[in-house]
């Protein structure tokens, strides 16, 4: 059965179908063929109810994936990539202790998980969230597109709302979940203005708001954000807001140590840490002076 089989992706071709692991590709054998034919029509089931999107969520035979349609020149290939079907704690991921515990304590401002396209940062996120409703009681939304790790329901004496949102309509839907009084929002990603806007305006106000966003190092991290609200903000009001706004970055990586394993690297910064110098920096645009905010931060962690 599929499901014995260890893959992360299964692509989905015109005639055919391959596994791709870590570390190998190899087209799928006569005697899967079967229910990968299964899982097609299911995706195309699933694709047809939410109007042709090439971007959604789908679970079969107790697997869940994110698919990916892409056009190509024989028709079109589809990506199915495998996602947890339950989020991981902090510690189930092996994050640094003290970095999780700095982050669980904040509750206010915008905490961003950052890092290059498969970095975990959306496990990541997850277990964040994961931890926080199980540290307090409290009550949590998340807008994604699509929802990946299953968040959704009771953990412990806490309860999230997870829900599936068309990106071009995260700000609109930000609204009723900031006046339901959520102690915690999730953004599953933030990639352009109409999400990175209400991100930062509501931090600014108080609320806690957790993201994730593709940045190659935590400067970066700051630079594209601002670069996302500047669009219809204008520069000034945007270092404004994200030097208000901003709690702390979490950039992380992830290396190939084996064939199925990892090794997670995590850079974290933190405004609290230095926050008069860190929000002038911010505000009058020196991002390339974070560098020593971020030297000095981890030879702090050094020495704790």
């Amino acid at each position: 059965m599929l499901k014995d089989e260890s893959f992360r992706d299964i692509v989905l071709l015109p005639e055919g179908a391959l596994l791709k692991g870590a570390s190998f590709v190899r087209k799928v054998e006569d005697d899967l063929m079967e229910e990968v034919d299964r899982l097609r029509a299911a995706a195309k089931e699933r694709r047809d109810k939410s109007d042709n999107k090439r971007d959604f969520r789908l679970e079969f035979d107790g697997m869940l994936f994110r698919v990916v349609v892409v056009p190509d020149v024989e028709g079109e290939e589809w990506t199915l990539c495998r996602i947890e079907t339950a989020p991981r704690t902090l510690s189930e991921l092996k994050f640094p202790a003290d970095v999780a515990k700095e982050a669980l304590g904040l509750r206010s401002g915008l905490l961003l998980f950052s890092g290059p396209m498969a970095g975990g940062k959306t496990s990541s996120a997850s277990g964040y969230i994961l931890d926080y409703l199980m540290s307090r009681p409290c009550t949590a939304t998340t807008l994604e597109d699509p929802p990946e790790i299953k968040l959704h329901g009771w953990h412990g004496g806490s309860y999230c709302q997870q829900r599936e949102v068309p990106y071009s309509e995260f700000g609109e839907e930000f609204i009723p979940a900031l006046r339901k009084r959520n102690d915690l929002i999730f953004f599953g990603e933030i990639r352009a203005g109409n999400a990175a806007v209400p991100a930062l305006q509501a931090a600014s106000a108080g609320s806690l708001i957790v993201a994730t966003i593709h940045a190659g190092s935590v400067e970066e991290t700051c630079l594209r954000i601002q670069s996302m609200a500047l669009e219809s903000l204008g520069l000034e009001y945007a270092r404004s807001l994200l030097s208000e706004g901003l709690a702390g970055i979490i950039h992380q990586t992830l290396r190939k140590t084996g064939e199925d394993s990892y090794r997670l690297s995590v850079t974290p910064f933190w405004v609290h840490k230095n926050p008069n110098s860190i929000k002038t920096m911010i505000r009058e645009g020196r991002l390339q002076g974070l560098a020593n905010e971020i030297d000095m931060q981890k030879r702090q962690r050094g020495h704790a």
